[in-house]
């Protein structure tokens, strides 16, 4: 059956010279119903519509909150990578003088020295440069001793001889430090650097 519009109510009027007087009445309040029932049809199409556009309105909203939730959650693991890649390839990972790690340079070492005495001198440098803008960049076995590689931001304005008079008196342990219990002040050596690791200069603790 073909839906009635309002339009098709109104072409009813054609034919009123038809309708007898008694019947009159009876007809336009048949055609004002007919109206209403169209239009409130009508409203309930659209107000379905405009509710059928909120829910995805909202749906979309959702997604885009999500998406930016993701978004964050990615970036904050990517950050998290990044400072943990940095931090072992950095200032925990152990150089030796031609930049390799220390695992490289450990299998040409002499072996007069274990891991446990490592692992206490990089502890204590570790500390010693936690702050301020020197850093400690690891610590390796060689064949005469231990080196450890402190870099700064600038070479120092020495000369050869009083920069390592420098790092005799400055940057090796104190005489009474705790650290001579697990190697001896003429095994540690210093290696200073600010840019190029082999342009650096080296001192042991005593010579």
């Amino acid at each position: 059956m073909q839906e009635k519009t309002i339009a098709d109510t109104v072409n009813l009027t054609l034919d009123f010279n038809d309708v007898e007087e008694g019947q009159f009445a009876d007809m336009m309040e048949r055609i004002r119903a007919e109206r209403r029932a169209l239009l409130r049809a009508t409203q309930e199409k659209y107000a379905k519509s405009r509710a059928q556009k909120a829910i995805l309105e909202q749906q979309r909203q959702r997604m885009r909150l999500q998406l930016q939730c993701l978004y964050g959650a990615v970036l904050a693991i990517m950050i998290t990578l990044c400072w943990v890649f940095y931090d072992s390839s950095g200032s925990a990972h152990r150089v030796d003088k031609t930049g390799g790690t220390h695992h490289e340079s450990e299998r040409f070492s002499a072996h007069q020295f274990n891991e446990a005495q490592l692992s206490e001198i990089e502890r204590y440098f570790m500390a010693k440069f936690f702050v301020g803008d020197w850093r400690f960049r690891g610590a390796a076995i060689e064949d005469n001793g231990i080196s450890v590689f402190i870099e700064t931001p600038q070479p120092l304005a020495l000369e050869p001889h009083y920069q390592r008079e420098y790092i005799r008196s400055s940057l090796c342990p104190k005489a009474d430090s705790d650290i001579w219990l697990y190697i001896k002040p003429e095994d540690l050596n210093i290696h200073l650097y600010s840019e190029n690791l082999s342009r650096g200069l080296s001192a042991y603790c005593a010579s």
